[in-house]
C-alpha cells in the first residue's frame, strides 16, 4: 500500500510520510500560483521581465519546501492518529465507532417532529414594557 492509498484510508502516517504529503501538496500549489503569475504577466505586459517571475515561482517552491521541513521537525510531536480521533470524539461527544456515545460524555437527547401547520397564522398578544399598557 503506498502513501497516498494510506492516506486515504486514514491510516496512521509515520512523520517522514506526513511531511512528503505536505511537501507534495505544498509543490502542487506552488506550481498552480507560479502558473497563475505566469500566466498574468505574459498577458498584461508587452515586455515581462522572466527573471522576476521565475524568482517568484522559485521563492514559492522554497517556502513550500520550508513548510515541510516544519512539519517534519514537529510531526514527531503529533499524537498518533486514532489517538486524536478519539479525543476529538470524546470532546464532541460522539464516537468514530457508528456514532454510538463515546463514554459519559454524550447526553441523551429526543429528537421531536414540529407540530404541523394548520395554514392559520395568529399573532400574539403583545406583553407590555416595562410596566407599559398596551393599546
Amino acid at each position: 500500500m503506498n502513501i497516498f492509498s494510506k492516506a486515504r484510508a486514514g491510516l496512521s502516517l509515520t512523520p517522514a510520510e506526513r511531511t512528503l504529503l505536505k511537501l507534495v501538496q505544498g509543490w502542487i500549489i506552488a506550481g498552480l500560483i507560479s502558473a497563475a503569475v505566469t500566466f498574468i504577466t505574459a498577458v498584461s505586459q508587452p515586455h515581462p521581465d522572466w527573471a522576476n517571475v521565475l524568482r517568484v515561482s522559485a521563492g514559492a517552491f522554497a517556502v513550500a519546501t520550508l513548510i515541510a521541513a516544519h512539519k517534519y521537525f514537529t510531526a514527531h510531536l503529533d499524537p498518533p492518529l486514532a489517538a486524536a480521533v478519539d479525543a476529538a470524539a470524546a470532546r464532541l461527544g460522539v464516537s468514530d465507532y457508528g456514532n454510538k456515545p463515546a463514554g459519559s460524555v454524550m447526553a441523551t437527547q429526543t429528537v421531536t417532529s414540529a407540530p404541523r401547520s394548520t395554514g392559520t397564522f395568529t399573532p400574539a398578544s403583545p406583553a407590555p414594557v416595562d410596566g407599559q399598557a398596551v393599546a
